[in-house]
């Protein structure tokens, strides 16, 4: 017989996962699982609409249940489950329930899964668009970062894939180091049994770029990649491939496939690690995003060097050690994308660098064991925690004030209509 559970967890998300079409979903499993080796129980509610791509939960042994927004229906489920952790996922997600798990769990942990920093990711691709540098002060000004900082203030804890991104919240000068943890992606380590089944460099061929196609940051890469950088690299290689692995893309992105240019666009695969294993370069020009690139840490599994922008590498790579893998500037990008493919030595050393650095960075077992570790100490001292987070706790005063008769309002108006036009 099993052991009954140790806790119990509770997850908000803003979507159900998908670990095989975003790195979100993927993040999300490791987390479930992570959770579940530490014997929780764990259920799973969502607002959103299942699709294809979602996980099967109940395989899992997870409770998956349908919430609404405005809906006291949650109070009555919350009231009943009395979770351990309630994780919301994404800044959202809190500012939708927060109030009411604060109200009907008190005692519950509220952790923030922040994915990735969704103020940090905007701002930056309206700093591209107007052409401006995203600093720190631009960063500030905008509306969805104060949102965000409330977020994690209201939360015990605050889970950040990036230490860039833990670097900009330490910046603010506002929020208190013992709020934030630093958990990127927890892997399996590559070992040799790994190694071995790489397809070496001279069977390998071509380029490969991979991305959701309604994540802003995918959207505007293959986009630039077509208009900017792949010429540059088909005039030096007249017979290369690239092709982008996918799905959601517009039709104004999907009517970039070009044959004549070997540019194909090919939408979602099932495996996309196969297909990156083929690949000899893996292409990650993204000019805004947040977070760690999935596309990345995927390559670097299947053993698949990349080339990228300095965006792309945050939060993985050093532009100093990765210095020929790294470029913000078209033509420099494309240079060091086919030094790299035609140079059988330097592409041989960046797979060796890559698979060290996916080792040190994102090993499953000392991660799993920090999160856990890091949880039972707030299980001890959430009171005096809570109690030294003053601007925590103004900011849940008034948002649960404000939030909840705004909520309530929309829940009487929504039963009104509904009896309006029963017959």
């Amino acid at each position: 017989m099993g052991t009954s559970p140790k806790r119990t967890l509770l997850i908000l998300g803003q979507v159900w996962p998908e670990s095989s079409t975003t790195a979100a979903g993927e993040r999300m499993m490791q987390l479930i699982h992570s959770f579940q080796e530490a014997n929780y129980s764990i259920s799973f509610a969502s607002s959103a609409s299942q699709t294809d791509h979602s996980e099967d939960l109940s395989a899992l042994g997870i409770n998956s249940i349908r919430i609404r927004i405005n809906d006291s229906d949650f109070d009555v489920m919350i009231r009943e489950l009395e979770p351990d952790i309630v994780m919301f996922d994404r800044f959202m997600v809190e500012e939708q329930f927060g109030w009411r798990v604060a109200e009907h769990s008190p005692g519950s942990l509220r952790i923030l899964n922040t994915e990735d920093l969704h103020s940090l990711r905007k701002a930056r691709r309206e700093a591209v668009e107007a052409k401006k540098e995203c600093t720190q002060s631009y960063w500030l000004e905008q509306p969805d970062t104060l949102r965000e900082l409330a977020s994690i203030l209201r939360c015990d804890l605050s889970l950040l894939i990036s230490e860039t991104e833990l670097k900009w919240m330490e910046n603010t000068g506002i929020i208190s180091a013992n709020m934030l943890f630093y958990l990127p992606f927890m892997l399996k380590i590559i070992n040799n049994y790994n190694t071995e089944s790489y397809i070496d460099f001279e069977q390998r061929s071509d380029f490969i770029f991979a991305g959701h196609g309604k994540h802003r940051p995918n959207d505007d890469a293959v986009h630039y990649l077509k208009a900017q950088i792949w010429p540059l690299i088909r005039q030096k290689i007249p017979d290369v491939q690239l092709t982008v692995y996918g799905d959601g893309y517009s039709s104004r992105t999907q009517n970039l496939h070009d044959p004549n240019s070997g540019f194909f666009m090919k939408g979602w695969i099932e495996n996309l690690q196969d297909v990156m294993a083929k690949a000899r370069i893996n292409l990650a020009p993204l000019r805004f995003g947040a977070g760690l690139k999935g596309k990345v840490v995927t390559a670097m599994a299947a053993g698949t060097p990349s080339v990228m922008t300095s965006v792309a590498a945050e939060g993985i790579l050093s532009s100093k050690s990765f210095i020929n893998c790294i470029a913000d500037e078209p033509a420099e990008f494309a240079s060091k994308a086919l030094d790299l493919y035609v140079d059988k030595p330097a592409w041989e050393a960046a797979q060796s660098a890559y698979k060290d650095r996916h080792n040190t960075l994102f090993d499953r077992e000392k991660h799993h064991s920090r999160l856990h570790e890091r949880i039972e100490e707030l299980f001890v001292s959430v009171e005096s925690h809570r109690a030294g987070n003053i601007l925590g706790r103004m900011l849940h005063h008034q948002s649960l004030n404000s939030q909840k008769y705004m909520a309530r309002w929309i829940e009487a108006k929504n039963k009104l209509e509904k009896s309006r036009v029963a017959p």
